[in-house]
Protein backbone atom coordinates (compact mmCIF):
# COMPACT_ATOMS: atom_id res chain seq x y z
CA UNK A 1 0.00 0.00 0.00
CA UNK A 2 1.52 3.82 -0.77
CA UNK A 3 1.97 5.92 1.63
CA UNK A 4 -0.36 9.15 1.58
CA UNK A 5 2.00 12.43 1.39
CA UNK A 6 1.71 13.96 4.75
CA UNK A 7 2.31 18.12 4.02
CA UNK A 8 2.34 20.34 7.25
CA UNK A 9 2.35 24.26 5.83
CA UNK A 10 3.38 26.73 9.04
CA UNK A 11 3.50 30.43 8.50
CA UNK A 12 5.85 32.53 11.20
CA UNK A 13 4.42 36.22 10.98
CA UNK A 14 6.30 38.81 12.95
CA UNK A 15 8.54 41.73 12.98
CA UNK A 16 12.01 41.96 11.84
CA UNK A 17 14.54 41.85 14.63
CA UNK A 18 12.25 39.36 16.81
CA UNK A 19 14.52 36.68 14.87
CA UNK A 20 11.29 34.96 13.03
CA UNK A 21 14.10 33.79 10.43
CA UNK A 22 16.81 32.50 12.44
CA UNK A 23 13.83 30.35 14.61
CA UNK A 24 12.51 29.28 10.67
CA UNK A 25 16.10 28.69 9.63
CA UNK A 26 17.18 26.29 13.02
CA UNK A 27 13.53 24.33 12.53
CA UNK A 28 13.88 23.04 8.91
CA UNK A 29 17.67 22.14 9.66
CA UNK A 30 16.56 19.84 11.91
CA UNK A 31 13.44 18.78 10.08
CA UNK A 32 16.01 17.73 7.22
CA UNK A 33 18.06 16.42 9.43
CA UNK A 34 15.75 14.25 10.47
CA UNK A 35 15.20 12.65 6.90
CA UNK A 36 12.29 14.25 6.11
CA UNK A 37 11.41 17.06 2.61
CA UNK A 38 11.19 20.86 3.98
CA UNK A 39 11.07 24.10 1.93
CA UNK A 40 11.71 27.53 3.57
CA UNK A 41 10.53 30.81 1.99
CA UNK A 42 11.62 33.67 3.89
CA UNK A 43 9.82 36.93 3.28
CA UNK A 44 11.05 40.51 4.48
CA UNK A 45 11.38 43.78 3.18
CA UNK A 46 14.36 46.07 2.56
CA UNK A 47 14.18 47.30 6.32
CA UNK A 48 14.51 44.14 8.30
CA UNK A 49 14.31 45.31 12.21
CA UNK A 50 10.91 46.29 12.24
CA UNK A 51 9.37 45.59 9.00
CA UNK A 52 7.06 42.26 8.52
CA UNK A 53 9.21 38.86 8.68
CA UNK A 54 7.55 36.40 7.77
CA UNK A 55 8.62 32.76 7.20
CA UNK A 56 6.91 29.46 4.71
CA UNK A 57 7.71 26.48 5.87
CA UNK A 58 6.74 23.05 4.28
CA UNK A 59 7.30 19.82 5.73
CA UNK A 60 6.26 16.24 4.16
CA UNK A 61 7.73 12.65 4.12
CA UNK A 62 7.38 13.27 -0.01
CA UNK A 63 8.75 15.69 -2.24
CA UNK A 64 7.23 18.99 -1.73
CA UNK A 65 6.47 20.19 -5.28
CA UNK A 66 6.10 24.33 -4.60
CA UNK A 67 7.27 25.73 -1.59
CA UNK A 68 4.92 28.45 -1.45
CA UNK A 69 1.18 28.52 -0.15
CA UNK A 70 -1.79 30.22 0.65
CA UNK A 71 -3.37 28.05 3.57
CA UNK A 72 -1.36 27.45 6.31
CA UNK A 73 -2.18 24.81 8.51
CA UNK A 74 -0.36 26.35 11.68
CA UNK A 75 0.08 30.56 11.76
CA UNK A 76 1.98 31.55 14.11
CA UNK A 77 1.48 35.40 14.81
CA UNK A 78 4.61 36.46 16.95
CA UNK A 79 3.89 40.31 16.59
CA UNK A 80 -0.04 41.73 16.61
CA UNK A 81 1.29 44.48 14.16
CA UNK A 82 1.63 41.42 11.61
CA UNK A 83 -1.86 40.68 11.72
CA UNK A 84 -2.83 42.84 8.55
CA UNK A 85 -0.42 41.56 6.80
CA UNK A 86 -1.54 37.76 7.65
CA UNK A 87 -5.12 39.08 8.18
CA UNK A 88 -7.12 36.97 5.64
CA UNK A 89 -5.28 34.09 5.63
CA UNK A 90 -6.90 33.46 9.36
CA UNK A 91 -9.80 32.14 8.83
CA UNK A 92 -8.48 29.97 6.30
CA UNK A 93 -6.30 28.48 8.81
CA UNK A 94 -6.73 25.16 10.69
CA UNK A 95 -4.80 26.67 13.96
CA UNK A 96 -3.80 29.69 15.22
CA UNK A 97 -1.30 30.78 18.09
CA UNK A 98 -0.65 34.03 19.12
CA UNK A 99 2.85 34.12 21.10
CA UNK A 100 3.19 37.66 22.13
CA UNK A 101 0.97 36.88 25.39
CA UNK A 102 3.50 34.18 26.13
CA UNK A 103 6.38 36.56 26.39
CA UNK A 104 5.06 36.95 30.35
CA UNK A 105 6.48 33.06 30.48
CA UNK A 106 9.76 34.58 29.68
CA UNK A 107 9.69 37.03 32.70
CA UNK A 108 8.73 34.74 35.06
CA UNK A 109 11.95 32.45 33.78
CA UNK A 110 13.86 35.64 34.50
CA UNK A 111 15.08 35.47 30.15
CA UNK A 112 16.11 38.10 28.23
CA UNK A 113 13.43 39.19 25.88
CA UNK A 114 15.42 38.49 22.97
CA UNK A 115 15.05 34.89 23.79
CA UNK A 116 10.95 35.09 22.43
CA UNK A 117 11.76 33.64 19.18
CA UNK A 118 13.40 30.31 21.10
CA UNK A 119 9.90 30.01 23.67
CA UNK A 120 8.23 30.14 20.40
CA UNK A 121 10.23 27.27 18.52
CA UNK A 122 9.79 25.42 21.85
CA UNK A 123 5.96 26.14 21.98
CA UNK A 124 6.07 24.60 17.71
CA UNK A 125 8.40 21.84 18.79
CA UNK A 126 5.94 20.69 21.43
CA UNK A 127 2.89 20.88 18.64
CA UNK A 128 5.05 19.13 16.07
CA UNK A 129 6.56 16.51 18.50
CA UNK A 130 2.64 16.20 19.45
CA UNK A 131 1.69 15.59 16.06
CA UNK A 132 4.56 13.42 15.65
CA UNK A 133 6.33 15.09 12.80
CA UNK A 134 9.84 15.81 14.66
CA UNK A 135 11.06 14.95 18.29
CA UNK A 136 11.98 17.87 20.31
CA UNK A 137 15.45 16.73 21.21
CA UNK A 138 16.13 17.02 17.51
CA UNK A 139 15.04 20.66 17.42
CA UNK A 140 17.17 21.32 20.64
CA UNK A 141 20.44 19.64 18.91
CA UNK A 142 20.27 22.22 16.17
CA UNK A 143 19.83 24.66 18.32
CA UNK A 144 23.27 23.68 20.25
CA UNK A 145 24.54 23.39 16.68
CA UNK A 146 23.61 26.54 15.49
CA UNK A 147 23.84 28.93 18.75
CA UNK A 148 26.80 26.52 20.84
CA UNK A 149 29.44 29.23 19.83
CA UNK A 150 27.17 32.10 20.67
CA UNK A 151 26.69 34.03 24.26
CA UNK A 152 23.01 33.24 25.87
CA UNK A 153 23.10 29.92 24.54
CA UNK A 154 21.74 28.78 28.08
CA UNK A 155 18.85 31.25 28.11
CA UNK A 156 18.15 30.18 24.79
CA UNK A 157 18.19 26.44 25.58
CA UNK A 158 16.14 27.59 28.62
CA UNK A 159 13.12 29.17 26.93
CA UNK A 160 13.66 26.22 24.15
CA UNK A 161 12.22 24.34 27.47
CA UNK A 162 9.60 26.81 28.64
CA UNK A 163 7.91 26.91 25.35
CA UNK A 164 7.99 23.21 24.74
CA UNK A 165 6.64 22.93 28.35
CA UNK A 166 3.39 25.21 27.28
Amino acid sequence: MKQAQTVYKILIAGEGGQGVQSLAYILTQALFKAGLEVSFVPNYGLEQRGGMSLAYIQVSNKKIVYPRFNRPDLLILMAESARPRVAKLISQTQQVLETEPHKELLKENKLPAHTYNMLTLGILAKILADKKIIKTEEIRNEIKSKLGKKLGLEDNLKAFEVGTGF
